[in-house]
């Protein structure tokens, strides 16, 4: 499900005011979440059906940024990591909450040329889904 462009950027300039932003979506029962940097090893919480979005720093020209670590059965990737709107040298990944659970979410920027090496850096947030 792609969400109108107006309510992403509405959440990314409200990034700077607050580290993990919720909206509740008005056309739906389904909240977005925003998890920036500041919420790196922290718990955050959100209902089935609610969209997680992660920004992470964008990696230099040859790394990419992939899942490492998720209960797939509680949270699934819901498409490719793309440029922040509004965010130069910010990535998001998008994210849906499926059903009642915990996982950690570990993400990890890989180099492309180096296979099988392990992350640059790694990413990690913990989402209970209730």
């Amino acid at each position: 499900m792609r969400l109108p462009s107006r309510l992403l950027a509405a959440v990314a300039v409200a990034t700077a005011l607050a580290p993990s932003l919720a909206c509740t979506c008005p056309w739906a029962d389904v909240s977005v979440w925003l998890v920036t940097d500041a919420l790196e090893g922290k718990t955050m919480r959100a209902k089935p059906k609610d969209e997680v979005l992660v920004d992470v720093p964008a990696g230099s020209a040859g790394q990419r940024w992939e899942v490492v670590e998720v209960d797939a059965h509680v949270l699934e990737r819901t498409g490719p990591p793309e440029e922040a709107p509004g965010k130069p040298g910010v990535v998001r990944i998008p994210f849906k909450a499926l059903k009642p659970g915990e996982t950690t979410l570990v993400l990890g920027l890989h180099d492309r040329k180096e296979k099988g090496a392990p992350p640059v850096r790694t990413f990690r947030v913990t989402v209970q889904v209730y």
